[in-house]
């Protein structure tokens, strides 16, 4: 069953008369749903990322290479997480230099400073909630090897509690309406060092989690997406989430009262439709056409007339 599917049937389940045993079976089969997807997704590692032995023979193919990964990592904190400077240290691709700022220092760094200070031809720059796939680097070499042309990437990723990963996310190429709705592009882009200065003195936002928009917004344009799941978000502190949802919300805002893009959303409350359904002395084919809506429809607030 596609998830599309489950969903409606869910929906419709919901729309009927239901009482607390059917409350209860509803929350049952969303737990199996939830283990079904679990293990599908867990299927998917196993297949698609690298085993230990491929990690191995990275890490011995990266030894020569002479690119080096300028890292910035941008928190709201005044100290980095062990766990994701771990994560960086145990990459396969070994040629990195790591820069650590909470945001109201990195709000004062300058052009010249990246440029003298920064030996790394390309920029990394990681949120406080960005842990990577050891593989990450190495991948991101083997693309910038077949395409120094691209000045600006962004990646798949998924959702990660404890060692427990979940809600992967493979995201769409450059669109400008959804980009507008939510910032897909993620908190961990990958930018030439050369291009970035060029747009440096463009990007206001430098003092909060709002940067990552709008480099995403001003500059998606010119983006690249990596079809690789490179790194996990970590949703375990509640009140960064709603911080940054509100601080994007801001971005978003300011961005679009001279974007061509004017986003249109359906209110809260969905109005009503009214269906009416021509018939006169066909009870078996009015039957049909109504047994069909109050079956297949997943909008809910109708009526038929």
């Amino acid at each position: 069953m596609t998830d599309k599917i489950f969903i409606k049937k869910l929906i419709s389940f919901f729309l009927k008369k239901h009482n607390k045993i059917r409350k209860i079976f509803v929350l049952f089969y969303l737990w199996i749903y939830r283990q079904i997807e679990k293990k599908r997704y867990n299927l998917w590692i196993k297949k698609y990322e690298p085993d230990s032995k491929t990690l191995f023979k990275q890490k011995s193919q990266a030894l020569d290479q002479k690119i080096v990964f300028s890292i910035i990592i941008l928190s709201s904190q005044q100290e980095a997480d062990k766990k994701q400077i771990r994560s960086i240290v145990e990459q396969t691709f070994n040629k990195y230099e790591i820069h650590f700022f909470p945001f109201d220092k990195w709000s004062s760094v300058s052009k010249e400073f990246i440029k003298s200070q920064m030996k790394g031809s390309y920029i990394f720059f990681l949120s406080e909630r960005v842990f990577l796939t050891p593989f990450a680097f190495f991948t991101l070499f083997q693309v910038i090897k077949k395409d120094l042309k691209s000045c600006f990437f962004y990646f798949d990723q998924d959702e990660i509690k404890g060692n427990k990963r979940k809600s992967p996310f493979f995201k769409p190429e450059y669109a400008p309406d959804y980009l507008v709705q939510r910032n897909y592009f993620g908190e961990m882009l990958l930018l030439k060092k050369d291009w970035f200065l060029e747009k440096y003195d463009q990007i206001l936002n430098k003092k909060n989690e709002g940067f990552f928009y709008e480099l995403a917004l001003k500059f998606g344009e010119q983006s690249k997406r990596i079809s690789s799941l490179l790194y996990h978000i970590s949703r375990k502190d509640k009140l960064l989430d709603k911080k940054i949802t509100q601080i994007n919300q801001k971005v978003v805002s300011e961005y679009l009262i001279n974007s061509p893009y004017k986003p249109f959303f359906l209110k809260t409350t969905l109005p009503k439709v009214s269906i009416l359904i021509p018939n006169k002395d066909q009870k078996k084919l009015l039957k049909k056409c109504i047994d069909s809506i109050l079956k297949k429809t997943t909008y809910p607030n109708y009526e038929i007339l």
